[in-house]
This record gives structure tokens, sequence and C-alpha cells, in this order.
């Protein structure tokens, strides 16, 4: 699921999946939590990828930001509206696949191994795939009916995404039947990518702007995150002189 999205994820999902969709997964609070520099936008995360040969957007300067969710930026050739999860998304997206193509996601050992509450036809299904849980950076096991146990998960995911992260990780699996072993990669570092992405609502700083900006321009492809969604808008010059009535 794309956060900050109404559309029902339910839809067409094998029964298993869908009936646990409108059970609401649940955080044991067993006082366990991510290291603490995890748990907020960290530019230093986000990927060292090898700039390509032609660039894909143009300079981009920060202006500020709106509603904690958008930055504004200007360019040679207008204003842009950024979506900063959208943009961050893309981000980390492209930094896992780059650095983890053919070995395991790096993971981080949670300071007290915690129990994750899930519905039990969901446990059962990730209870039979903790081999690839492993390789997508996830240390679990099954720890009574409907619960996981987990000690570790893929570097960067907030630990309030876990659940949701591994109902969606279900949801892939359901759905496995023909799909390539990179297919599957692919749809599992889309998911840990969107959870472990800063959220709409977060103020950043104007240092941490312009990094997330930087860091975007040295995507392959920039202008849309992982689920295809658009991470900016554009607005021309000549439209906003348009707009004040100074071109016709």
């Amino acid at each position: 699921n794309y956060p900050d999205d109404d559309f029902d994820s339910t839809v067409n999902l094998p029964p298993i999946v869908k009936q646990a969709r409108f059970e609401t997964p649940t955080t044991s609070q067993a006082n366990s939590f991510l290291p603490p520099q995890q748990q907020a936008f960290d530019p230093a995360y986000a990927p060292s990828m090898p700039a390509p040969g032609e660039a894909k957007l143009p300079m981009l300067r920060v202006v500020g930001q709106v509603n904690e969710t958008y930055i504004v930026a200007e360019s040679s050739d207008g204003m842009y509206l950024v979506d900063q999860h959208a943009a961050h998304e893309r981000v980390v997206y492209e930094r896992l696949m780059a650095e983890h193509q053919d070995v395991p996601i790096e993971r981080q050992t949670l300071m007290l191994a915690q129990p994750i509450e899930l519905p039990p036809a969901v446990t059962r299904l990730l209870s039979a795939h903790l081999v690839d849980l492993e390789q997508w950076g996830f240390e679990a096991e099954e720890f009574g009916e409907g619960t996981l146990m987990l000690r570790a998960v893929p570097s960067g995911l907030h630990v309030g995404q876990i659940a949701t992260a591994l109902m969606e990780i279900a949801d892939h699996l359901s759905y496995e039947g023909g799909a390539t072993s990179d297919d599957r990669r692919e749809k599992m570092l889309t998911t840990i990518a969107c959870h472990s992405s800063i959220r709409a609502g977060k103020t950043l700083t104007h240092e941490e702007m312009r990094q997330l900006l930087q860091q975007l321009e040295r995507c392959e492809m920039p202008r849309t995150c992982p689920h295809g969604r658009p991470t900016m808008l554009q607005i021309t010059q000549g439209q906003i002189e348009r707009q004040f009535g100074r071109k016709g």
C-alpha cells in the first residue's frame, strides 16, 4: 500500500489475506526500540549512488516546506513541489537495489526482541517463509498463535511500521505463484523502502531538505516513487507569469 492513500487495498486479495486486512495489527510495546538514529530522517542513510551520465533533474534550490509534507524548490525552469515521502522512498529503493542485488538486505538488531501480533493466518504464512524473511532483513521466529518474535529488521525500517510491512509482505507472498525470485525481491525492496522513508507530516530542516533533493537528483528515475506515483509537480516560469498577468 502506498501511505496517505485512501484506496481499498483489500480488493482482489486472496481470502486468507483479505480477511486479515480488516483486522488491525497491534505491536507489543515491550520497551523495544530501534536504535535512536533510525527513528528520525537521517540524510546519511539514503544512498551513495553513482551519479548518472546525464542529469535527470535540473539543479533544485530549496525554498521551504508546505504542510510538513511538500518541499518547495526552484530551478531555472520554474518551481517544484516535491513530495518528501515519495522522494525519499525513491532514494531508499534505488540504494537498496544497488547495494543488495545479490546479497541479503542489511539488518539491524533490536535492542530487545519484540513480539509482533498479526492475524493467525498471516503469521502462519510468514512462518513458512522464515528463510526468505531472513534474506530480506528480518530475523523472526513463530511465538505462539498469531505472534512473531522479531529480533532484527531491515536497516532503516521504522519500529512503528514493522507490523504494516509484514502484512504487505504477506500480501506479496500470497501472490507469489509464477513470480521469479527477482520479482519477489523487487516487491520486498519496494515495501521496505516505503516503510523506511520519512512520512508526510514530518518537519525537515533546510539542510535535510537540501540533502534529500541532492540524493533524488542522483537517482535513475527521480520523478516517480517505486509504486509509479509522482515525486514532484512542476510549475513553469511561464505558468507563474500568466497567473500574475505578466504574460498573455
